[in-house]
Parts: C-alpha cells; sequence; structure tokens
C-alpha cells in the first residue's frame, strides 16, 4: 500500500515556515506498514494541486495532504478534491457551530468566511477539530483514499491520532517494528561494513545506517501481522551489536547520546554536573531536554570567561597562566572543583577552541574533555577540526556528544 504526503502552502514553498507535518505523518505510515511513495509540497494553486492528484493517484493508494483547509480566498484544496472527484460539497450545521463557539470562546469576532469550512464532501468522514476552525475529513471515492488535514501541527497531530490511526488500523494489517542502535567512536561507512553479513542470518530484516554529528545510528526493522510477535528482532539486534563491536555501542533503545547517559545515571541512582567553557552551557542544555533528567543533573556552570574559572570553579590562576585555558590541566581543575562544589557523583568539564580564532600550538577544533568520580579526575584531547572544516556548532556539538561518551564509559567502569 503506497501512500503520497502533500503538503499545501506558498508559505512553505517561500521558505517561511518549516514542515514539520510531513515529517510526522511519515514517521506514523511507517508504522502501519504503508509506504510513503513521495512527498511533494505545492503551493496555494487549486490547478496544480489537481494536476498532482491525477499524477500520484496512477501510483498510490492513500493521499494525504496538510494545509489548505482556511477561510481564506487562496484556500482552496478542498474546491479543488471535489472538483478531481466530481462530488458535492454539502453544508455541515454542526461544524459551523463547533466553529461559531470556537470564536464565542476567545472572545474574537467570526468573519463570514469562516462559513466555508462547514462545507465538506458528500459521503466523507469528518475529522472534527477542537483545536481550531477547520475541520478535516476522509474521502474513499473510486478505490482511492484522500484523507486532508488542516496545517497548523497543533490541530493536524490531534486530528490524526483521533481519526487516522483508527483508519489505518483498519485497512492495514501490517505492522513495522523497529530498533535503533546508537554507536559512537566508528564511522557510518565502517558500520555498515560490519553490518553487512548481517542479513545472512537474519533474511527477512532491513537496516540502514545514519551519521550525526559524532555518531552513528543503525536502524534495524520487520515488517509482519500486527497479531503475531517475533523474538527476530531481538535476536537481531544481539547480532549486531556483536558485529559492529559492543565498545562501539552505547544504546540499543535510546535516541541520542544524552538519552542514553541520562538512562544510565538514572538506572544507577548517581548524579552529574558539568563545567563549560566552548560548549556555552549546551552540554546542560542537552541532557535537560531528556525528560527526567531533573533526578539525576545537579548543576551547569558555564564559565566563559577565565575570570569565572577561577573566580567560581576554583581553577589555579598559575593553571591558566602557566597552561592556558585550553589545556588538560584546566579540564582536569573544571571537573574536579565542580564536582567538589557541587558535590554530584560525576562531574563533566569542556574547554576548548570552537573558532574562529586559533593558532598552530591550538588550533580551532581542539578540546579538552574532562571527567571526575570517586576514582579519580583525568582529561582527554580532541582535535576536531584535523584534516576538515568544521563549524563552531560542528565543534560545540561533538565535544557534547564525546563528553556523554566519556561519562557512558567511565559509569560502565565504575561499580556505584
Amino acid at each position: 500500500m503506497n501512500a503520497t504526503i502533500i503538503s499545501i502552502g506558498t508559505e512553505i514553498l517561500l521558505g517561511e515556515i518549516t514542515d514539520t507535518n510531513a515529517v510526522y505523518i511519515s514517521k506514523m505510515l511507517a508504522l502501519y506498514g504503508i509506504n510513503v511513495y513521495k512527498r511533494i509540497t505545492v503551493g496555494d494553486n487549486a490547478e496544480r494541486f489537481k494536476r498532482i492528484l491525477n499524477m500520484e493517484y496512477a501510483d498510490c493508494d492513500i493521499i494525504i495532504t496538510t494545509g489548505g483547509l482556511g477561510p481564506t480566498a487562496d484556500d482552496l484544496s478542498k474546491e479543488a478534491a471535489c472538483e478531481y472527484f466530481d462530488v458535492p460539497m454539502i453544508f455541515h450545521k454542526d461544524i459551523y457551530d463547533d466553529i461559531c463557539g470556537y470564536f464565542e470562546r476567545s472572545g474574537k469576532a467570526m468573519s463570514q468566511n469562516n462559513k466555508k469550512q462547514a462545507y465538506l464532501p458528500k459521503d466523507c468522514t469528518v475529522m472534527y477539530n477542537p483545536n481550531g476552525t477547520a475541520p478535516g475529513f476522509i474521502l474513499e471515492k473510486q478505490n482511492k483514499t484522500l484523507i486532508m488535514f488542516p496545517g497548523p501541527p497543533k490541530e493536524m497531530i490531534p486530528m490524526f491520532e483521533s481519526y487516522a490511526i483508527p483508519y489505518f488500523e483498519k485497512i492495514s494489517n501490517q505492522r513495522v517494528f523497529t530498533k535503533n542502535i546508537l554507536t559512537y567512536g566508528i564511522s557510518e561507512s565502517e558500520a555498515d561494513k560490519k553490518l553487512g553479513t548481517i542479513t545472512d542470518f537474519f533474511p527477512e530484516i532491513t537496516y540502514a545506517t545514519y551519521a550525526y554529528t559524532g555518531m552513528v545510528r543503525v536502524r534495524l526493522g520487520i515488517k509482519f501481522d500486527r497479531d503475531k510477535h517475533s523474538p527476530i528482532l531481538e535476536k537481531a539486534v544481539e547480532k549486531a551489536v556483536e558485529l559492529i563491536g559492543g565498545k562501539y555501542v552505547y544504546s540499543t533503545d535510546a535516541p541520542d547520546m544524552q538519552t542514553a547517559l541520562v538512562e544510565l545515571l538514572k538506572a544507577n541512582n548517581i548524579t552529574v554536573s558539568t563545567a563549560e567553557s566552548c560548549t556555552g552551557g549546551l552540554i546542560s542544555k542537552l541532557i535537560t531536554d531528556v525528560s527526567g533528567a531533573s533526578t539525576v543533573f545537579e548543576c551547569g556552570i558555564c564559565s566563559y570567561s577565565n575570570r569565572i574559572k577561577s573566580g567560581v570553579l576554583n581553577v589555579s590562576e598559575d593553571i591558566l597562566s602557566e597552561y592556558g585555558a585550553v589545556s588538560h590541566q584546566t579540564a582536569i581543575q573544571m571537573a574536579e572543583n565542580v564536582r567538589n562544589i557541587v558535590g554530584s557523583d560525576i562531574a563533566l568539564s569542556v574547554t576548548g577552541l570552537a573558532g574562529p580564532q586559533g593558532d598552530e600550538r591550538k588550533p580551532v577544533g581542539l578540546v579538552y574533555i574532562g571527567i571526575s568520580s570517586k576514582r579519580g579526575t583525568f582529561s582527554k584531547e580532541f582535535n576536531f577540526c584535523r584534516g576538515r572544516i568544521r563549524t563552531r556548532d560542528d565543534i560545540r556539538i561533538l565535544s557534547a556528544n564525546a563528553a556523554f561518551a566519556l561519562a557512558i564509559d567511565e559509569i560502565k567502569s565504575i561499580k556505584y
């Protein structure tokens, strides 16, 4: 079963807004074994939209659209769809009453233009919108399905969950089950090479590798009927970890390094603190992005200047004078001192040159990451720009992921 996703809106074509709807819908369709054949963006133009419907239904069973259901003159997608399928539009008084009530609750005057949103194709399944004025609908006609959603994600997502998911459960018996393996310290090409034989052991499995800044995610997937359960995926994960090499694998569940770290901290009932310079608080931010981080994250000190390094973190002024802020010695004192100040079980520190200034002795991309725990304190040197050009953001993200990897390795090596 193939589906095409059409995002409608001139503002998307102009780059004025980011189309997050298509990403969400793609992920949801994959869960129900529906192949996303194509994703298309079209402006607010009825004739173009009808031409796209004609082309896409040659290859697809389902077309899902977002946008174009508003009250303004350029919102003509619904009307164009009715013309394409040769069905009339029917006025729904209950929807009109809902729209009136929406405006009454918000204390705003309703334009007469909003009345057109209460007109929907004859014989469609109405998708009510408690979060806005534009209802959606599901229209099954000529052995094809059209599902039209409003554009705002806060309206589209609840509607999708309430109406589209039950519909897909009815028409598709297949489910796609996936597992993610998070790796660090191995390139995407090397990970792909090591995984090359996994389908010899598990022919039903599909896999793909995705390179991120400083890490590689491996996705394993299998498709089967929803009423069945198979241990194949779990066994395939075990084999994949063996093929890649356990030292490179940081999680078989977490989507990113910070989540893997937070989950490990929670599992061991230990806390972490941070002292950051070149990352400017990014490590603290990423950790606290993870739900439940408040139980394990104690404190983050952003010590961008030497005055704060010495005055708040108690880094020796002699160390700063002799070795500089970007050095093993400074990273060690930053990690050790923030751990002592805060009283956390472990502490991370980062100091380096994110650019653009640097020299031959201390080039851009040179970063020292310190870690302090009950077994002592050490730092590790990284040169993230060796042989390639990196942006400031690249260096900061690479530093953060390297810090998370060091922390995970340290926790695994100690019995708390």
